[in-house]
């Protein structure tokens, strides 16, 4: 029962860390060119701003092979979220290129519900016949698909753990002792 405890006491020290709000989904985004862009964006709180991006833009007419690192709001200091068009929804871009003004070559625009990504649990883009608010302005490349999948958080995996143990001390407290018995002296 002590090491239950022990165990439990751990687990919860895992949990108790500072509560995280950011939400990191794998995206895959399909453009018209044929190109794809593979990776991952974190966003805060309720889908209201993509804060990093990790990932790489490949392939299509024009050969792409662009590391994207960054967003342009949070990389620029800016206010983010932002609807910069007025239209509605939330527009960032994802940057290739060191972080701040001046030092990218190709971007990506995205537009995206927050209402309609918090109901979904996922993050829900908005396509647009526009490339600079859906898709690759600089390549006049749209936007023609997307899939996102959350990534689980540790703090999820933790739980997960802590779940699996549970259940191989339960069992383990279950299963009568199949030990020989010792003849009696």
């Amino acid at each position: 029962m002590n090491r239950l405890r022990g165990g439990l006491a751990a687990m919860l020290m895992l949990l108790g860390g500072p509560t995280q709000a950011d939400v990191i989904e794998y995206v895959e985004l399909e453009f018209a060119s044929g190109a794809i862009w593979q990776g991952t964006i974190t966003f805060n709180d309720g889908y209201q701003g993509m804060i990093d991006a990790n990932g790489w833009l490949t392939g299509g007419s024009h050969g792409f092979n662009e590391f994207m690192s960054w967003t342009w709001w949070d990389g620029t200091g800016q206010s983010n979220p932002a609807d910069w068009n007025g239209d509605g929804w939330y527009e960032d871009w994802l940057m290739n290129g060191g972080e701040g003004v001046g030092d990218y070559t190709v971007y990506l625009g995205l537009s995206w519900s927050a209402g309609a990504s918090v109901d979904a649990g996922s993050i829900q883009f908005v396509l647009l016949n526009d490339p600079e608010y859906s898709g690759n302005l600089v390549y006049n490349d749209l936007l023609i698909g997307w899939s996102a999948t959350a990534v689980p958080l540790p703090s999820s995996l933790a739980l997960l753990a802590l779940g699996g143990y549970l259940l191989l001390r339960r069992r383990e407290q279950r299963l009568p002792c199949q030990c020989p018995r010792q003849p009696p002296h």
